[in-house]
C-alpha cells in the first residue's frame, strides 16, 4: 500500500504507549536527516524521535511488516505511519468535513499534513488537510481536505498521518503468544517533507567520501567513495563500496573535531598501506551529505560537508579496517611553534608557497628491475642517474603504479650498482609492486645550507637562519673576573 508514491506502514501504531517524543541534538542525528543538515546540532536542526509500538494480531500480519522492513532496509528511507485512531466523529463525508472531538481539541497546527481514514473492514483512504478552521463549537473543527471522502466515511475512524524514517536500524519483537507479538521501533518525522512527499520517492540522501593520499605537498590520487548502493554522479564519479562512519564529533575551535571509519578490506582499499606499519603518507577524508535521485544517480543539489580532516590511525579487526580522523587544526602530534629560529631549514621541499622548489624539475623516470624478498628494497633503473652521487635520492621518495593503486615509499638511503641503477632500501615493504614496473623518484633534502645551494640552487628561498653563531653572544659580554688568592683582611 502506497500513497503519494510512498510506502504506508501496514499496521496502525498503538497510540496509548507509543509515539513518545523526545528531543535530539545529537550529531550522528542530525545530520542524516533530510535536506542538508548543518555538523553541529542546533536548536533549528532539532529533531523529535518517536518512540513507536504496534501490535501484530497474526502470522500473515507479521509477514507483512518483516517485508516492509526488509524492504526499508536503510535508515533513509521515509514511509507514512498511522497513529492510533483519534477519538473524534466525522459529521459529514465530503471534501469539507466537521471533525466531532469528545474534548476541546486544536487541530490547526496539522495544515499541510494528512489523514488517514480506516473503514471497518480495513479499507483505507488518505486525504492531505488543505484548510483547518474554528467553528462556533469548541469540541468541533471544519477541515477542508484535497479530495472528497467516500460517503459512508463518517463512521470510519480517523488517524493522522505522519511521515517518518527509521532512526535506528534495530528492531524488537516481544512475542506475548504464537504469532502475536508487540514490536517497538524509532523513528524520526519529517516535518520539513510534508509539502511534496512524493518528491521522496527516488530523493535519497547519501554519504560521499573523499580519501587523498598526499605525500608531501603534492596531491598523489584521490578516492570518491560513497555508503550508497549504486554509483553516484556530481561531475565525477562516486563508487559504492561498504564503508560507514560513526563518532562524528565537532567544535567551534575546529582543532578538536573526530569521526571514525569503518571499511571492509577489499581490493584497493586506500588504509591497506597502514598496516602492518604506518607508512607516513598523509591520507585526508572529506565526508560529505549529499541528495541524489535514485533513479539516475544525479546530485540534485552541492552537497554539505560535514567533516573534513586527516587519517590519524588504522587498526584491523578481522576483515574490517577501522580509521580515526581528527581535524588538520588538531596540535596533538604537530611541533609548536612551527616556525624556529634555527640554523637549519624550516620549509617542507617542494611546497610551493614557501620552498618554490618545482618538483616536475626533479622528477625521475624509470622502472623498478628487481625487487627484495621481503620488498624492503629494489632496484632502480633510470637515465637520469647518470651524475648522481649515491645519496642524491636518499630521503627523498618513490612513487611507483597509477591511481588508485599507488604506492609511495620513502628512500632511506641508497647504494650505487651502475651508471643508471641504484639500490634504494625503502622504509616499508612494497605490497603490490612488481619487477618491470614504472616509477618516478624524487631527492630529499638534509634543510642545510649547502644541500639548498648545491643540489637545488634555492638559497634565495631558504627557511632557515644560517648565521646564527654557534655561542650566544650575549654569554660572552665581560669575561669573568679571576678570584683572588691567599689575601686577608688588611
Amino acid at each position: 500500500m502506497t500513497y503519494l508514491d510512498i510506502p504506508v506502514f501496514p499496521l496502525v501504531a498503538d497510540l496509548g504507549e507509543s509515539v513518545r517524543r523526545t528531543l535530539n541534538y545529537e550529531p550522528e542525528v542530525t545530520d542524516i536527516g533530510f535536506g542538508a543538515q548543518p555538523a553541529m546540532p542546533v536548536q533549528a536542526s532539532t529533531q523529535e524521535r518517536l518512540q513507536i509500538v504496534t501490535v501484530v494480531p497474526d502470522a500473515a500480519a507479521l509477514d507483512a511488516v518483516e517485508a516492509f522492513f526488509a524492504a526499508r532496509s536503510g535508515r533513509f528511507k521515509a514511509f507514512w505511519l498511522a497513529t492510533g485512531a483519534e477519538d473524534v466523529t466525522v459529521l459529514s463525508a465530503s471534501a469539507t468535513v466537521f471533525i466531532e472531538a469528545s474534548i476541546f481539541s486544536d487541530w490547526s497546527h496539522l495544515k499541510g499534513k494528512h489523514l488517514a481514514f480506516r473503514s471497518p473492514d480495513g479499507r483505507c483512504v488518505f486525504r492531505k488537510i488543505l484548510l483547518v478552521e474554528t467553528t462556533a463549537f469548541t469540541t468541533r473543527s471544519k477541515i477542508t481536505l484535497d479530495e472528497v471522502l467516500p460517503g459512508n466515511a463518517d463512521s470510519w475512524q480517523v488517524s493522522r498521518l505522519l511521515l517518518v524514517r527509521l532512526s535506528s536500524d534495530e528492531i524488537e519483537y516481544d512475542f506475548e503468544a504464537d504469532n502475536h507479538a508487540r514490536i517497538r521501533f524509532t523513528g524520526i518525522e519529517l516535518p520539513g517533507e510534508y509539502a511534496a512527499p512524493n518528491t521522496l520517492a527516488t530523493r535519497r540522501p547519501v554519504y560521499l567520501y573523499r580519501i587523498t593520499r598526499r605525500y608531501g605537498v603534492r596531491d598523489i590520487y584521490s578516492l570518491h567513495l560513497t555508503s550508497h548502493d549504486t554509483p553516484v554522479n556530481s561531475g565525477v564519479t562516486w563508487h559504492p563500496v561498504p564503508i560507514d562512519h560513526s563518532g562524528l564529533s565537532v567544535s567551534t575551535e575546529g582543532d578538536t573535531d573526530k569521526l571514525n571509519l569503518e571499511l571492509f578490506a577489499w581490493v584497493g582499499n586506500p588504509f591497506e598501506d597502514w598496516l602492518p606499519i604506518h607508512i607516513g603518507q598523509p591520507t585526508g577524508i572529506v565526508l560529505s551529505l549529499a541528495h541524489v535521485d535514485e533513479a539516475t544517480g544525479l546530485v540534485l543539489e552541492a552537497p554539505a560537508i560535514l567533516f573534513r580532516g586527516i587519517i590519524e590511525s588504522v587498526t584491523r579487526q578481522g576483515y574490517t579496517l577501522k580509521a580515526k580522523a581528527v581535524s588538520p587544526l588538531s596540535y596533538g602530534e604537530k611541533r609548536v611553534p612551527r616556525f624556529f629560529l634555527q640554523t637549519r631549514c624550516n620549509y617542507q621541499l617542494f611546497d610551493g608557497s614557501t620552498c618554490r622548489v618545482p618538483s616536475a624539475t626533479y622528477r625521475l623516470t624509470g622502472t623498478i628491475e628487481a625487487i627484495d624478498t621481503d620488498g624492503g628494497s629494489i632496484d632502480f633503473e633510470s637515465a637520469s642517474l647518470a651524475d648522481k652521487a649515491a645519496d642524491w635520492l636518499a630521503g627523498g621518495y618513490i612513487e611507483i603504479g597509477t591511481a588508485p593503486q599507488v604506492e609511495v615509499r620513502t628512500i632511506r638511503y641508497a647504494e650505487i650498482l651502475s651508471e643508471t641503477r641504484h639500490r634504494l632500501y625503502l622504509n616499508a615493504s612494497l605490497r603490490t609492486s612488481q619487477p618491470g614496473d614504472s616509477c618516478s623518484a624524487w631527492p630529499g633534502c638534509d634543510r642545510t645550507p649547502d644541500c639548498c645551494k648545491q643540489r637545488f640552487d634555492n638559497f634565495v628561498n631558504y627557511g632557515g637562519h644560517p648565521f646564527i653563531p654557534y655561542e650566544n653572544p650575549t654569554l660572552k659580554a665581560m669575561p669573568l673576573a679571576s678570584t683572588a688568592s691567599g689575601g686577608g683582611k688588611k
